[in-house]
């Protein structure tokens, strides 16, 4: 999978999230204490946006319905079976890189 330029890291202050499109991605970006991290801005259950959802100590709770996601792991809290893709990313030169499938 190719690294892709998502944004400047001046776009997602700490304890921010962005969402960002990467080709057909929508994905969010969190930064949080130990890092950048991101995800698959949808949600699985009714397609609630991740970043727009409340933040709390490495989690983030789906706006519509409260389903809550690991940010590191993209695992769900309360069904380990339920999960959200997550992507590596960095930072290089004040920019946040996602590598993000085709």
């Amino acid at each position: 999978m190719p690294w892709v330029k998502a944004c400047e890291e001046s776009d997602v202050p700490p304890g921010a999230s962005k969402i960002v499109q990467i080709r057909q991605w929508e994905l969010s970006l969190f930064h949080l204490d130990d890092g950048i991290y991101c995800i698959d801005n949808v949600c699985p259950h009714h397609g609630g946006p991740l970043a727009e959802g409340f933040i709390r100590d490495g989690h983030v709770l789906c706006p519509w319905h409260a389903w809550e996601f690991n940010i590191r792991s993209g695992i769900m809290s309360f069904n380990k079976d339920v999960c959200v893709s997550t992507f590596p990313c960095r930072i290089e030169k004040g920019e946040i890189w996602v590598e993000a499938p085709e």
